[in-house]
């Protein structure tokens, strides 16, 4: 099976962006829907101390994310 290539010193800008902005919005949006989500069943099941832990660990998670992206 052949994948398509891409060829990023030929391709115009615009057209890398379209291909590659709608991937991305979905992967952030997905990524905020889960903190948010994580957050409300945590919050209704520990309490402040689950949410404090939660405000703690996010920042290192995005962190990770970003260095694996």
């Amino acid at each position: 099976m052949k994948r398509d290539a891409i060829d990023l010193g030929t391709v115009k800008v615009f057209t890398l962006f379209k291909k590659y902005f709608i991937p991305t919005l979905f992967g952030m949006l997905s990524m905020s829907a889960v903190t948010a989500i994580d957050g409300i069943f945590v919050g209704h099941g520990i309490g402040s101390d689950g949410i404090a832990a939660i405000n703690i660990c996010i920042p290192l998670l995005m962190l990770f994310t970003g260095v694996g992206l």
